[in-house]
């Protein structure tokens, strides 16, 4: 906004002239304007409406007259005298924010003072922020025992030094009418399905690092979000190293899952048998991008996931996949063919004790989840340096990892991985050429060595380039150039060997 401090005093004449001018409904839409535009992402977006009402006698009147239309807030943190502030503005809806990190200076005894007193306003308060929250202000029922009628946006965090201090069961009176985004983060809430209930504007839903103590059922949580029909985004990060569902608990006839119809990200941490029985009771049609991370155990399977991800439109539209292979875990990402911001993905993490570290378990998993998915045409394979461990593999482990893979044409192996599945390949001969990949038409080769593979590794590749070629079903060989190497532009470029890996010697 242009200040008229810094024109003349006949242009500043002219400009306060032309301002007065204006309508009240002009004006409005200027200073709406401004404090939606002036102070994005500079800390000041709530305090922006004070630079307005300290202009004229006219301006403030019109803003205080305006509260809703211009989205008015009175900002309480730590570092700020609460309760001045409290006497000397009007009755604005109240957001609350405290962080440790910057409320050091003014002590800790003052800085709770202070968020006790904006608390304590609570048919007021709009939004909370506290970071981290102590057990003294959850054990005040004079701040935390009540309902808090306008709260739509709740976020609590312990800082995990002691132990969390548990939600208690009155937790904001048991009540939030308006409450559209709560967010905790390691802290237990036992509770919840019943504050849940009544959370029926509720669109975010993020619960993180959930210790032991919060522990709450697959079958509380889903009926809880079955009133959730505004529910856009749910994360669930429970501690996988723990065991979540008792034994026995996953359910063993088929349960007709509730849907959530708003439902576009779905982010679920746990172990398996967890994840199964929450997958089995929700249907999510409108998923756009989901995370998954489960630890597994060496003989689990996952059929209730590959049921869950079956009933959701972005399973019908996954182009490409990529499986990352890590120290304890596999990650597979599934993802449309443009690839970007908004293209539907599906990310799923397996992990498991790295002492108890078994590929062919984790294979056994992909399979399950992955057969068949007949739009999947690119598919991309990557490790993170386990070369003893994949010492240890035997073909048939990589090639149960191909498997599920029948309709990819493109395929590509990044660097010292190729040394690894060349040999799995070679074994692709006779009638078995047709059993692995029978669409593949592009092999890419992305390896580390700075010239080109290894004579075994070259001979494997074209082993089975050569079998495809006399089966009728030829594949294209595909070789990246880095730009060290002879003739490379800068990074490097693909390169099509029609004669096998002597072209780069020639």
């Amino acid at each position: 906004m242009i200040t008229v401090a810094k024109l003349s005093d006949t242009d500043r004449l002219y400009a306060q002239s032309a301002i007065n001018k204006l309508s009240d409904d002009v004006l409005l839409v200027i200073f709406r304007f401004y404090l939606e535009e002036a102070f994005v992402g500079d800390g000041r977006a709530y305090d922006g409406w004070h630079d307005l009402v300290h202009v004229c006698h006219r301006w403030r009147s019109l803003v205080f007259a305006s509260p809703r239309h211009l989205d008015l807030r009175l900002l309480c943190t730590s570092r700020r005298p609460v309760e001045r502030s409290l006497d000397i503005w009007p009755g604005l809806p109240i957001v609350v924010q405290h962080n440790a990190k910057t409320s050091r200076l003014s002590g800790y005894y003052s800085c709770m003072m202070d968020i006790n007193a904006a608390l304590l306003q609570h048919n007021r308060v709009y939004k909370i922020e506290i970071n981290p929250i102590s057990n003294s202000l959850l054990m005040n029922p004079m701040v935390m025992g009540v309902s808090f009628p306008v709260l739509t946006d709740l976020e609590l965090r312990s800082n995990g030094v002691a132990a969390a201090p548990v939600l208690p069961d009155l937790f904001m009176g048991g009540l939030a009418p308006r409450l559209q985004s709560l967010k905790l983060q390691r802290i237990p809430f036992p509770s919840l399905p019943r504050l849940l209930f009544s959370a029926t504007d509720l669109v975010t839903l993020h619960l993180f690092e959930i210790p032991q103590s919060g522990y709450v059922s697959p079958g509380a949580i889903v009926t809880a979000l079955s009133m959730l029909t505004r529910l856009k985004s749910l994360h669930l990060d429970f501690d996988p190293s723990q065991r979540w569902a008792p034994v026995g608990s996953r359910p063993r006839l088929p349960l007709k899952p509730i849907t959530l119809p708003a439902l576009i990200e779905f982010y679920l941490w746990s172990d398996s048998e967890y994840m199964e029985d929450m997958v089995s009771r929700i249907d999510i049609p409108l998923l756009n991008s989901s995370r998954i991370a489960f630890s597994s155990q060496s003989n689990s399977t996952t059929p209730l996931l590959r049921d869950f991800i079956s009933r959701t439109e972005v399973f019908e539209e996954l182009h490409r996949a990529k499986v990352a292979i890590s120290e304890d875990s596999i990650h597979l990402t599934l993802s449309q063919p443009d690839g970007g911001p908004d293209g539907k993905i599906l990310k799923l993490r397996i992990s498991c004790n790295a002492s108890e570290w078994r590929f062919s378990s984790l294979t056994q998993i992909c399979s399950s989840l992955l057969s068949p998915l007949p739009t999947l045409e690119h598919l991309e394979i990557f490790a993170d340096q386990l070369h003893w461990r994949f010492n240890m593999m035997e073909n048939a482990h990589w090639l149960g990892l191909l498997r599920p893979f029948s309709s990819v044409k493109d395929l590509v192996l990044f660097d010292d991985l190729v040394k690894f599945v060349a040999p799995a390949l070679r074994e692709l001969t006779g009638e078995r050429v047709s059993e692995f990949l029978p669409a593949l038409k592009n092999l890419f080769l992305k390896g580390s060595c700075p010239l080109a593979p290894s004579q075994l590794v070259q001979e494997a590749i074209e082993q089975f380039v050569l079998a495809r070629r006399l089966s009728g079903q030829p594949v294209v060989l595909h070789y990246w150039v880095y730009s060290s190497e002879r003739g490379a532009p800068k990074g490097g470029e693909w390169v099509v060997l029609h004669d096998g890996f002597r072209t780069l010697s020639e």
